[in-house]
């Protein structure tokens, strides 16, 4: 058999003279024989091979001779070896069971002829597959007199399968490593509150490149996120990342995203996962959040990669099928990114009679009372949403993924679910472990906190808001495949210019319309759908995206949206998110005048092998290296 990599780690081994070898696998333990015995899964080896022996007594081989014998009933009698197991994992959960966390049996595999065996965790350690999916950019601490809490390097390069009609990009954090890692990019962590100065290396041969903060509350001008800011083969680019302090905890993505190649870098893999996490101190910050938010998750990017015109295929976490696998009748947190250069519009789709699944956060903010109230089994996506799910399985099942999905041929992922004890699987009994969730309405900062009118006068619950003499700042948008508002993009250009208002009073309602073959993406600030009865069967009124594609059947009519731009000024930039339409022109900016300044001073490129303006710099001194 073979295990999902992610829940077969390393086994710790503790082993006597007189003992068998035991495996310990969480709270579960395998009684072997005392020899590193595989004859269950290396089928290909003789079972009477020879090996070394020391043992002069003769214990070895009658090891040996146990070891063979009981390869032989595993291979001749299932139920006999199911048995067998059983009776070694009990002794072996007695030794255990001391150090294992009740929380260990969310994490197994399913297998119906073998002993169940669970990955060990640290009882306060979160159960996620995120370490098995991800390599992960560890920032490095700086000094204390360096403007950045936290420096690191990431590199943009060819990939090894590049082809001139199929190119394809990727980024990794040496030099050495495979180039994207199979579309699986490195991960990169961030916590408000803090400095970020990320070196962006461009090891490419003949690309032109930047990187995009996609979805992160974060300044359009300067080192922050300027997407006119290139770096050319042979060079790297400082950026400067200074995430708020109530930035809210979530998902997001990072991309290329230099103008006029943004389409083929991305449809050739330069994108990765993108998290800004909670720091530890404010764990007690937000009454009523749900515990298995910090406890459980799991990891899906669904890519969609596009060979030429006609043809294109998904990727979920990197494989042509993934397989998630969790604990049946218990709740669980779905985080799923999507990477599609054209941000079609498709349907996640589970299988209502073996899966609940509520909304938790939209493009990387948290819906406004947690969770939805409401289970579904389809939710309509673009290629550049984020959404994170609550989803709770009573049997293994599938989730599929394509245009109008129906629950026919092969699911995309796998959804392993394996029965805790004596609990038996039903397709038609929802009753579990875990009972419903309770609301939790999450603290949000003035940026996030609601718009939305109710009744004539402006709600007031669950954040403090805008009041009945509140204003207005009208703004329509009508997008094409070339242009915005009839005006192809000009980086000298904007396309209006606003005055910084820092009136909590005051906000931008713009009606935005032909969004569903054109996602409407807006940088730096989310957008609060407010539109009655939300936009189109997609987007909720009340909620917040950084992406919009409202349904063709109501192109005819706006989706309208307000924020505030309250916080950061400078260049907001916007776009269809079909990144052959936006290299072809269809993106603008505002100019927010009165705000802020950017901060430090614009940098340009220098070269890899320049002695300038550098990481060692700022590490100097640094004592350690952590993730923050």
């Amino acid at each position: 058999e073979t295990y999902p990599t992610f829940f077969m780690p390393a086994p710790s081994t503790t082993t006597t003279e007189s003992s068998p070898l035991v495996v310990e696998f969480g709270s579960s333990s395998w009684a072997l024989a005392n020899e590193h015995d595989s004859a269950d899964h290396d089928h290909d080896k003789n079972e009477n091979q020879q090996r070394p022996s020391n043992d002069k007594n003769g214990k070895e081989n009658g090891m040996k001779l146990a070891a063979i014998s009981r390869a032989l009933i595993l291979m001749t009698a299932l139920l006999v070896v199911t048995a067998v197991a059983a009776m070694r994992i009990t002794d072996g959960a007695q030794q255990s069971s001391s150090s294992s966390s009740s929380d260990n049996k969310d994490n197994h595999s399913d297998n119906s002829t073998l002993p169940l065996l669970q990955a060990s965790r640290p009882e306060n350690e979160k159960d996620t597959n995120v370490d098995d999916i991800f390599e992960q950019l560890v920032w490095k601490t700086t000094c204390p007199d360096s403007p950045y809490d936290f420096v690191g390097v990431l590199k943009f390069c060819d990939g090894p399968d590049s082809t001139p009609n199929d190119p394809k990009f990727g980024y990794r954090l040496d030099s050495q490593d495979p180039c994207g890692r199979a579309g699986l990019n490195p991960l990169l962590r961030l916590q408000p509150g803090y400095r970020y100065l990320l070196r962006l290396e461009n090891e490419s041969k003949n690309e032109t490149t930047n990187i995009h903060t996609h979805g992160v509350h974060a300044d359009g001008s300067g080192n922050a996120d300027d997407i006119d800011r290139i770096v050319t083969p042979g060079n790297y680019l400082l950026y400067n990342w200074t995430i708020p302090r109530d930035h809210p905890d979530g998902s997001f993505w990072y991309h290329a995203h230099y103008h006029t190649s943004t389409k083929k870098h991305v449809n050739g893999g330069a994108y990765g996962v993108l998290l800004v996490d909670r720091r530890p101190e404010d764990s007690d910050s937000d009454n009523g959040r749900p515990e298995f938010l910090d406890q459980r998750e799991r990891f899906l990017l669904l890519a969609t990669h596009h060979p030429d015109k006609h043809t294109s295929y998904h990727r979920a976490n990197g494989m042509v099928q993934a397989t998630l696998s969790f604990s049946a009748h218990q709740w669980v947190r779905l985080r799923v990114i999507m990477a599609d250069s054209t941000a079609k519009v498709r349907d996640l789709r589970l299988d209502p009679a073996v899966c609940q699944a509520h909304v938790l956060a939209y493009d990387g903010v948290w819906r406004s009372t947690v969770p939805a109230p409401q289970s579904r089994s389809v939710y309509s996506v673009t290629g550049a949403n984020r959404l994170d799910l609550a989803i709770r399985c009573n049997a293994s099942s599938g989730v599929w993924y394509a245009v109008d999905s129906i629950n026919e041929g092969e699911p995309l992922v796998e959804l392993n679910v394996t029965q805790q004890g004596d609990v038996v699987a039903s397709r038609s009994n929802h009753q579990a472990a875990e009972g419903s969730i309770e609301p939790w309405k999450p603290q949000r900062p003035l940026y996030l906190q609601s718009l939305l009118p109710r009744d004539g006068c402006y709600d007031t619950t669950p954040n403090p808001t805008i009041t009945t003499n509140s204003s207005a700042t009208h703004f329509n948008i009508t997008m094409t495949s070339v242009a915005l508002n009839g005006i192809s993009f000009s980086a000298a250009t904007p396309l209006t210019t606003f005055e910084m208002d820092y009136s909590p009073h005051s906000f931008h309602e713009w009606s935005i319309v032909n969004t569903s073959n054109h996602p409407f993406h807006l940088h730096t600030y989310w957008m609060q759908v407010v539109s009655p009865g939300g936009c189109g069967y997609i987007y909720e009124e009340g909620e917040w995206y950084d992406t919009i594609s409202k349904p063709t059947e109501m192109d005819g009519t706006p989706c309208v949206v307000r924020f505030r731009m309250n916080d950061i000024g400078g260049r907001i930039l916007m776009h269809c998110h079909t990144l052959g339409h936006e290299d072809a022109g269809t993106m603008g900016w505002v100019m927010v005048t009165g705000g802020p300044p950017p901060g430090l001073d614009r940098i340009e490129q220098e070269p890899i092998s320049s002695l300038g303006l550098s990481l060692e710099e700022h590490l100097s001194c640094a004592s350690s290296n952590r993730p923050p």
